[in-house]
């Protein structure tokens, strides 16, 4: 949107600027969002006992008369003013079926003596007949990995995008992101941004950060720095947090060249959209620092100072006040400025989160964002895809019963592999070797698969079955894209050598036995056991 600064002096006082900035106007059908940002510029050393805020939205109605839709005063009291004075607001308000409208704001302050005061109307008029941004297609093409590296770009293209009456002033493509393909995706996270006036256009994403990722674990209380709600929003305060590795916990960095020393803007996840800062460039300890979309004042630029432990700690400064740092408020959570002293919960230990994105699963979105700063759809995604990571191998493989009758069936059974592939996808290949006499174990058969993690009443193994024999077998695992992990370690059974385990009271009929002769086990011609008795045993 735009920004307006007015000027206004009263009497013998000191002139007083202020500045109101729109930070957009976002329309849902009728109803109307609207957000702005109002600065009291610095007077230094000059004492007043309050200012107070007017807000309004409105619009004319057809005979041009002016409608109240909503007025918002804000007042504080008691303050002397040293450094620039924030307030934001924001407001919705519904215009029915009016399609004209305005934003004014009004600020005055009030001295201890005297008489000052300032106002200020800028307005933000939207158009009848206006149309907003519309979303056309968008297709996410994302070729399967190989086995051993992430998949390669993904191409994200869109087409019969419209910016509406202002038309359009650049694409977002956002991400989200899940550890399952059907699980809870997180909030959209822009990656990139096109500055095109088209009405279509296409991204080659390879997945990789655009600034190096990394997690701050405060050194005191062992929790890490974090976007409240992982919601990349103006104002969202920012905390501290238990690690839990998702996109609200990584900051990307990004250097600022130029500067006297080595400062960083910090975005949630790398993001385009947000950046930490200290809210209205504070000096007071205790506030707490909060996203807000980039305007390159100092209090979004940070310094990273070691602080020369063993633990290769550092301190978060902000460019804007460098006697203070960012600190862990050990009883709320809160991520706060507060003026140095060294203490642990200053401190903080940077760790790698350049490949945190391995492994998610993504769908993508893009948005178009007018020049008027509304945008088209933020809330549809396409596909849902992820990087490369081999499953996890099965473990505690197991076979029961062991020993077992030959003829009878044995069930094979394992953990399932612990990974992100897709569930109902699930397919494991085993892998079956024999020992026989003593001697090594070889490979029998054909590998065969399973869509679940057991393989019940199983009795292939008898085609390669003597008494005495050892089996072995082992699991891989496949994932959605059929890349499989490791094998597994090995689980075993055996067949029984001789005699044959019936349940009391039972009856088998027209079986076999082996049984030793000449030197050789030796197949038995029909017997029958009943009440756990021989009744008849015939030898060939």
């Amino acid at each position: 949107m735009g920004s307006w600064l007015a000027t206004t002096s009263m009497g013998n006082s000191p002139a007083i600027n202020v500045e109101v900035w729109t930070d957009g106007t976002y329309r849902n059908g009728t109803v109307i969002t609207a957000y702005a940002a109002l600065c009291l510029k610095a007077l230094r050393g000059q004492s007043w006992w309050g200012y107070g805020v007017n807000v309004s939205w409105g619009w004319c109605d057809a005979a041009g008369c002016w409608v109240q839709g909503q007025d918002i005063v804000l007042k504080l009291n008691s303050e002397t003013q040293w450094d620039d004075t924030w307030r934001w607001v924001s407001f919705t308000v519904d215009t029915g079926s009016y399609d004209a409208g305005a934003l004014n704001a009004a600020f005055c302050v009030y001295p201890n003596t005297g008489s000052w005061g300032t106002s200020v109307n800028p307005q933000f008029w939207y158009d009848s007949g206006y149309v907003a941004p519309s979303r056309g297609n968008v297709a996410a093409e994302i070729p399967p990995p190989n086995e051993d590296v992430w998949f390669e770009n993904i191409n994200i293209s869109w087409d019969s995008f419209s910016g509406g009456t202002s038309g359009i002033s650049y694409y977002g493509i956002f991400k989200q992101e899940c550890d399952t393909w059907n699980g809870v995706y997180s909030y959209g996270s822009g990656i990139a941004q096109i500055w095109t006036s088209g009405s279509g256009g296409q991204l080659q994403w390879n997945g990789l950060p655009t600034y190096p990722m990394y997690y701050f674990r405060n050194v005191a209380t062992g929790k890490y720095l974090d976007v409240n709600d992982g919601l990349f929003q103006n104002n969202q305060p920012v905390n501290t947090y238990e690690f839990n590795g998702r996109q609200a916990q990584r900051w990307g960095l990004e250097y600022i060249p130029g500067e006297s020393y080595a400062v960083y803007y910090f975005h949630p996840d790398s993001a385009y959209e947000a950046l930490l800062e200290v809210p209205g460039g504070s000096y007071a300890d205790g506030t707490q620092i909060q996203l807000y979309q980039h305007h390159g004042y100092d209090h979004q630029k940070f310094i990273i100072n070691p602080t020369g432990d063993a633990d290769d700690s550092v301190y978060i400064v902000p460019k804007h006040s460098l006697a203070q740092c960012i600190d862990a408020d050990a009883s709320t959570g809160k991520a706060r400025l507060w003026t140095y002293s060294g203490a642990p919960n200053q401190k903080w230990i940077m760790e790698d989160a350049s490949d945190a994105w391995r492994g998610k699963w993504f769908r993508f979105n893009v948005v178009a964002f007018a020049n008027d700063g509304n945008t088209s759809d933020r809330n549809t995604y396409a596909g849902a895809w992820r990087k490369n990571e081999h499953p996890t191998e099965p473990i505690n493989l197991r076979a029961a019963p062991s020993p077992v009758n030959l003829g009878h069936p044995v069930t094979l059974r394992w953990d399932e592999s612990i990974d992100s592939v897709l569930r109902e996808y699930n397919r494991y290949e085993i892998e079956l070797e024999r020992c026989r006499d003593g001697g090594t174990y070889a490979k029998v058969g054909d590998s065969f698969y399973s869509n679940v993690n057991v393989v019940s009443d199983y009795t292939r193994y008898l085609r390669y079955a003597q008494p005495g024999d050892k089996f072995r077998f082992r699991v891989k695992a496949y994932d959605f894209f059929n890349i499989p992990s490791a094998w597994s370690e090995y689980g075993a059974f055996e067949v029984q050598k001789s005699g044959v385990n019936c349940i009391s009271g039972g009856e088998w009929k027209g079986f076999y036995v082996y049984a030793p002769l000449g030197g050789k086990w030796t197949i038995c011609q029909v017997f029958t056991i009943k009440n756990n008795q021989w009744t008849q045993c015939i030898m060939d």
